[in-house]
């Protein structure tokens, strides 16, 4: 290579290396199971069992009446979810305390099942409240659509008597 050219072999090997890094990012973060989308606006709602079915087998009118209900209450939700939040950090932080406090430990996992249960109790509240306010047919249709689903899946009505 003469002294005035172009660094061809250098460049090439930045190239090479970048490219590299790249997929192995790419592929880390594959392997991981990183998320790569972001969460839908109806996030909340999609806790709800077979939310998809029940959401789609209403008509267009009811789907929107009950978004709308949810969407009131995600104030409250999102509270709910910081207080869990709240709750996890201090299990973090009372697990990696020196000394190891065991009761500290099992009073932080009680505060973040509480917590959760708060925090479901109060998507659960909204999501009833949003179904009043549907007429029975399209509560039934909802209703009928979140059970073919489930009989789908193969959980069946007759699992108790096994």
């Amino acid at each position: 290579m003469s002294a005035g050219g172009f660094p061809w072999r250098t460049a090439l090997f930045v190239s090479v290396a970048i490219n590299l890094v790249v997929i192995s990012i790419a592929t880390g973060a594959f392997l991981s199971g990183a998320r790569l989308e972001r969460p839908s606006q109806e996030a909340p709602l999609a806790r709800l069992a077979a939310s998809r079915a029940f959401m789609q087998a209403l008509p267009p009118e009811a789907r929107r009446e009950l978004r709308r209900g949810l969407a009131g209450s995600l104030l409250d939700i999102r509270e709910h979810r910081r207080a869990s939040q709240r709750a996890r950090l201090a299990l973090y932080e009372a697990a990696g305390a020196e000394p190891y406090d065991v009761v500290r430990v099992r009073a932080a996992f009680a505060d973040v099942r509480a917590a959760d249960a708060e925090l479901a109790a109060s998507f659960q509240d909204s999501v009833a409240e949003a179904l009043g306010r549907l007429s029975a047919e399209e509560r039934r249709q909802a209703l009928d659509a979140m059970m073919r689903r489930q009989q789908r899946r193969g959980i069946s009505e007759s699992r108790d008597s096994d």
